[in-house]
C-alpha cells in the first residue's frame, strides 16, 4: 500500500514510490472518498487544491475522476491538470464468443522474459500518452511491471500459445473476495489477430467460475481492446477522466 502524504474529508494523496524510482519524477496519486460524490464540486475541488499545494516534492499527481464529477475534472485542469483520455471499466461474469486456435494455461508464475516486448505496445497507457514523460522511461516502467506480475504480483496468469510459442498474457489480481481485475491483457505483436486474446479471457472465466466478477479497464482510444472486450461479453460498467496534474 502506498504511503499517504495527506488526507482530507473528500480526497487522499498517496506517494507512488515505485513509479518515482523508475520515472525519475516525484509521483503521487489523488484518490477520492465515497463522500466526494455526494458533496458540492467546489468543496471537493478546494480540498484537492489544498492537498496538491502542500506537497512541494511531487512533480506529477495522477487523478481518475468519475464521470459524474465533471466539474472537479474541469477544476483540476485549471490548476495544471492535463486530460489524457477517458478510462472505461468493463465487467463480466462469463466471457463468451468464438476464440482462435491454440491452448491456454493458467499458471501461478512465469519465470521467462517472453512477455517483456508487450511494454513497447503500451501506447494506450497514461504514462505513454503524457508527452512530458520520456518514452524510454515509460516503457521501462512497463517492463518492470510485467516482470513483477509474471514472477509474484499476479494471483494467476493465463498464458496463451500459438503452436509451442508463448503468445499472450493475462495477469489477474484480486480486488475483493469474489472480484478479480485483469490488470494486463496483451498478445505479442507477431501473434495478434488470431483469437488468442479471446481464448485467454475465456480460460480465466472458466478458472474462476460464474461466482466471480471480472473487471478490466482500457482507455477509450484503445479501439482493439474495446472490440475484444465487447466480443468477449464484457459490458461497460463506468468510466472516468484520467488526468495528470503537473506542478
Amino acid at each position: 500500500m502506498e504511503p499517504i502524504l495527506n488526507q482530507g474529508r473528500f480526497c487522499s494523496l498517496y506517494f507512488l514510490e515505485w513509479d518515482t524510482s523508475l520515472l525519475g519524477l516525484g509521483c503521487g496519486r489523488l484518490d477520492l472518498t465515497a463522500e466526494a460524490g455526494r458533496a458540492p464540486a467546489d468543496q471537493v475541488l478546494g480540498e484537492a487544491r489544498t492537498l496538491l499545494q502542500d506537497q512541494k516534492e511531487l512533480d506529477l499527481i495522477a487523478a481518475k475522476i468519475p464521470s459524474p464529477l465533471f466539474q472537479l475534472a474541469v477544476g483540476l485542469l485549471q490548476v495544471g491538470g492535463v486530460f489524457l483520455d477517458a478510462e472505461l471499466v468493463f465487467s463480466c461474469r462469463r466471457p463468451g464468443g468464438d476464440g482462435g486456435r491454440g491452448p491456454v494455461e493458467v499458471l501461478d508464475r512465469w519465470e521467462g522474459d517472453d512477455f517483456l516486448p508487450l511494454a513497447e505496445e503500451m501506447k494506450h497507457s497514461r504514462y505513454c500518452l503524457d508527452g512530458r514523460i520520456p518514452a524510454a522511461r515509460a516503457h521501462r516502467l512497463w517492463r518492470e511491471s510485467i516482470s513483477n506480475h509474471c514472477r509474484f504480483r499476479a494471483e494467476k496468469l493465463a498464458v496463451g500459445y500459438e503452436g509451442r510459442k508463448a503468445a499472450g498474457l493475462v495477469a489477474v489480481v484480486p480486488t475483493g473476495p469474489k472480484a478479480r481485475n485483469l490488470f494486463l491483457v496483451g498478445v505479442l505483436k507477431e501473434h495478434q489477430g488470431r483469437g488468442i486474446g479471446l481464448n485467454m479471457l475465456k480460460a480465466v472465466a472458466d478458472y474462476y467460475g460464474p461466482a466471480f466478477d471480472l473487471e478490466v479497464e482500457c482507455l477509450a482510444q484503445n479501439d482493439s481492446a474495446r472490440r475484444l472486450y465487447k466480443k468477449a461479453g464484457f459490458v461497460l460498467k463506468s468510466w472516468q477522466y484520467v488526468l495528470h496534474v503537473w506542478r
